[in-house]
């Protein structure tokens, strides 16, 4: 890689290259967070079971208590102003006729007959432990069935154990196919790399040779005019130039003496131009 990125990259960190196992832990690191989205959306259900409170109206409660400015936790304080941030720039540039904020006060406030009240609090991580104590064969179930289906596969494979155990068996020649076509992905992309690198090295070769054989041409011809201009001041006398006014001089052919072959010598007679 020609960016200074891509060198550091390179010569601090080579495991982030795709080819040397960051095309693993993406993956696994996707699937971990997707397993943990799921986790959270059973305890909420859970929850809504226990209490009979729906999550959404926890969420509006715990909007209208941000837009107070009322937070619990240093955590529940920035989630509470990137999620009012966000609201109200979604309303400003939103056509709705009527104000999301106050709309959400007359739901929320108990002064003005709105339902929150306490025990409309967001799930907490005590709440959460409290359910897996409550429901730890719901749970259980949940993270054995997910995890098998979720995160083992992207453990096996992001960790080479799998590829490691063909090869070590080696029975009948097996390969792993999934590993060949990773090694010849990685392949096609270095040789894409390689071959932009290659294709921007010679754009500007070839740039840099048309300038020097342009300077070539302009040094030719400047030194083609001085070698004119030398012969024009220091040119021998003997020979005048034509004036291309007068005519052709004459031109007589003498046959020389005792030739019999009829060969002749030409002799050119100059014009006498009277003044």
């Amino acid at each position: 890689n020609n960016s200074w990125f891509g060198r550091w990259i390179d010569a601090k960190a080579p495991c982030l290259h795709r080819g040397s196992g960051a095309r693993r832990g993406e993956s696994m690191l996707t699937f971990s967070i997707i397993f943990v989205i799921y986790l959270r959306i059973t305890l909420m259900s859970l929850h809504a079971v226990d209490s009979g409170i729906l999550p959404v109206a926890r969420d509006v409660c715990s909007y209208w208590r941000w837009h107070r400015g009322d937070f619990i936790t240093p955590a529940d304080h920035v989630l509470g102003a990137f999620m009012t941030s966000i609201t109200t720039l979604f309303a400003s540039i939103s056509f709705f006729p009527w104000d999301i904020d106050h709309e959400i006060e007359k739901m929320a406030d108990p002064e003005l007959d709105g339902f929150c009240k306490p025990g409309f609090e967001r799930m907490s991580v005590k709440k959460a432990l409290e359910l897996f104590g409550k429901h730890p064969t719901c749970l259980t179930l949940f993270i054995s069935v997910f995890g098998l289906l979720l995160l083992l596969p992207e453990l096996v494979y992001s960790t080479g154990f799998m590829q490691s155990a063909i090869r070590k068996l080696d029975i009948g020649g097996i390969v792993e196919e999934k590993d060949l076509q990773e090694e010849a992905v990685d392949a096609a992309e270095n040789a894409l790399t390689e071959s932009l690198i290659n294709s921007t090295k010679l754009s500007s070769l070839a740039r840099n040779m048309a300038k020097h054989l342009l300077d070539t041409k302009r040094e030719v011809k400047r030194l083609d005019l001085e070698v004119a201009h030398l012969r024009g001041d220091t040119g021998p006398a003997s020979a005048p130039s034509q004036d291309p006014a007068l005519p052709a001089p004459p031109i007589h052919r003498t046959p020389l003496p005792g030739n019999a072959g009829g060969l002749t010598v030409q002799r050119q007679v100059p014009h006498v131009v009277n003044v």
